[in-house]
């Protein structure tokens, strides 16, 4: 019944069964699913991955107005699951030159992030 499912159920050890009303679950597609996804490169490297969303770039192009004399730039990039989730840990562990040299090589393509001229105006006039 669970093979046509999109993932498998993997049973709890005997010891633990009847203490917990849960299943952990391993979805295999996702390793494989590619998603785009915006970042901030600064000197320091890769300091903010995030999942591409609507309003995702009006944040990170805030976020990038106030770096002092235009050190940080916005990036997109098509990534595998595996990949994102990686170089997500490599941000949040505070290792940002690993997670821009993982993001590098890995990156499936990838290029820089202009904001729009009205965007632009606004970004001029709250910094």
């Amino acid at each position: 019944m669970t093979d046509s499912l999109p993932y498998r159920l993997i049973q709890m050890p005997q010891k633990t069964r009847g203490q917990h009303f849960t299943f952990r679950v391993n979805r295999d597609m996702r390793i494989s699913m590619t998603n785009s996804y915006l970042c901030i490169i600064t000197p320091r490297g890769l300091e903010k991955l995030v999942v591409e969303t609507e309003h995702a770039a009006q944040f990170l192009f805030r976020r990038v107005a106030r770096y002092p004399g235009g050190a940080a730039i916005a990036c997109w990039a098509v990534l595998d699951g595996r990949t994102a989730a990686d170089v997500m840990c490599h941000v949040s562990c505070r290792r940002f030159q690993r997670a821009l040299d993982q993001f590098n090589a890995r990156a499936i393509h990838l290029g820089t992030l202009l904001p729009d001229l009205a965007d632009d105006d606004q970004m001029l006039t709250a910094s």
